[in-house]
């Protein structure tokens, strides 16, 4: 397409050339002097009518020649006018392009933007989110804590309570044990006593007999000897 009207505009300009030479030409024909010239040349060459055709054909073709030359300027001022509105034509699309990527770069910048501000409202959310997670923690590490503490002093005051009952336990045993002692002194001061009295009590039968014998070794005695005293041959052999 670009050869053709390059060629095109080639042979305009040729074309133009011949017709501004043509043009010339016929001028010079107009003239009073090349008249007078083709005019004694017809007389002379008594061939007029053929000179006045030559002549009018010249003339003719100088017009027309002349005529596409306006023609071919006519032609190319509104090719050039053509031009110049495609290259308006062009610019005005060019600006409406530029104004379309002017429109469309501002709402991406806007959009460009809102995605920003969203990700940044995002991240504090985020952010936020995690911070009352991480009291949430907190609160129940503390609660944990506390509860621990609790169940630590509980276990302490167990402890402390199972070391009193203990102590307690041990206090009744060892007066359980104190009880038993004094009471198995007890039973062996009663057993003590009651030996004790046992011989006493044996002593003092023994005692008892040993005077009863001696009561009755003393009476057997007293009877021989007077038994012994009231007998005959006894009293002799006293004499005697």
């Amino acid at each position: 397409m670009l050869h053709f009207v390059v060629l095109c505009c080639v042979a305009s300009r040729c074309i133009t050339k011949c017709c501004v030479a043509l043009h010339y030409v016929a001028l010079c024909c107009k003239a009073p002097r090349c008249a007078v010239v083709l005019h004694c040349a017809a007389l002379h060459c008594a061939a007029s009518r053929r000179v006045v055709l030559c002549y009018m054909a010249l003339c003719c073709i100088a017009w027309c020649c002349i005529a596409l030359h306006y023609i071919v300027l006519c032609c190319t001022a509104l090719y050039c006018i053509a031009l110049y509105c495609a290259a308006l034509c062009c610019i005005v699309q060019c600006c409406a392009a530029l104004c379309c990527i002017v429109w469309c770069c501002i709402v991406l910048c806007c959009v460009a933007l809102c995605c920003i501000t969203l990700r940044y409202i995002v991240l504090c959310c985020t952010a936020l989110y995690c911070i009352v997670l991480c009291c949430t923690a907190l609160r129940c590490i503390v609660q944990s804590c506390t509860a621990l503490c609790c169940i630590a002093w509980c276990c302490v005051a167990l402890h402390y309570i199972v070391l009193c009952c203990t102590a307690l336990y041990c206090i009744a045993l060892y007066c359980a044990a104190l009880r038993c002692i004094v009471q198995s002194c007890t039973a062996l001061c009663c057993i003590a006593w009651c030996c004790v009295a046992l011989r006493c009590l044996v002593l003092y039968c023994i005692a008892l007999c040993c005077a009863a014998l001696c009561c009755t070794v003393a009476a057997s005695c007293c009877v021989a000897k007077r038994r012994t005293a009231s007998c005959p041959l006894h009293s002799r052999g006293s004499a005697r």
